[in-house]
């Protein structure tokens, strides 16, 4: 009977223990869970923002200007065409031309006069002729009162290689150059002077050119005591 009591009371106090660590172990068990769940809490929900509100457009821009109205200004008149000059004592009778140096009949040689012959200088005068650069327009020059001279030596002998002359221009000298004569620099040269529009055709009166001419001699050498002889070899 004793033993049966102590058997009895041995698994009461079994039950018991048990009870206790189950007690125990459910809240270990509990606690855990619990603060797993603190775990999940922690985050939270977040606040909702209210998103800022969009910037306003920038105003329109103030109304352009009104258009200037268009102008009406009256074109000026068309400018008269240039005038031709004439030289002194032009009054719209005959033009002519004439060689003032060197006389007819003169002797030329490399001298002080001449120094650089066989380069002669001619110098000449014209009337009731404008002078003006060949190609010069019309307009500005026109026919048989304005233009240029043409200078031509023994014809076309002494003519300047594609031209047909041996020398032109507008302005009193112009050289001729005698080393382009055929017949060559010393001896007898008939020196031409003739009258010519801006584009090169004669200028004529009564079918006739207007011209002047003089007959010089040319002495070639140094125009010393061996004139007319070829020069000394060195």
């Amino acid at each position: 009977m004793k033993l049966g009591r102590s058997a009895f009371l041995a698994g009461l106090v079994a039950l018991g223990a048990w009870s206790v660590a189950a007690c125990s172990s459910d809240k270990t068990t509990g606690g855990n869970d619990g603060g797993t769940g603190g775990s999940d809490a922690g985050p939270g929900a977040g606040g909702k923002g209210t998103g800022g509100k969009g910037g306003s457009g920038g105003s329109s821009g103030s109304t352009g200007g009104k258009a200037g109205s268009a102008g009406t200004g009256t074109g000026g008149s068309a400018g008269d065409g240039g005038s031709v000059v004439p030289e002194a004592g032009f009054d719209g009778g005959t033009p002519s031309v004439k060689i003032t140096d060197p006389k007819t009949g003169e002797t030329v040689s490399k001298n002080a006069e001449y120094t650089a012959f066989p380069m002669v200088p001619i110098a000449f005068k014209v009337g009731n002729f404008a002078l003006m650069a060949p190609g010069t327009a019309i307009t500005k020059c026109p026919k048989a009162t304005c233009g240029h001279v043409h200078i031509n030596v023994d014809g076309a002998d002494c003519n300047t290689s594609g031209a047909p002359y041996n020398n032109a221009g507008i302005a009193s000298p112009l050289n001729i150059d005698l080393s382009l004569c055929k017949a060559g620099v010393g001896g007898a040269h008939t020196v031409t002077i003739s009258l010519h529009n801006t584009d090169h055709s004669d200028v004529d009166v009564g079918g006739k050119l207007v011209s002047d001419e003089i007959l010089i001699t040319a002495v070639a050498g140094d125009g010393g005591t061996d004139a007319g002889k070829p020069d000394a070899t060195p």
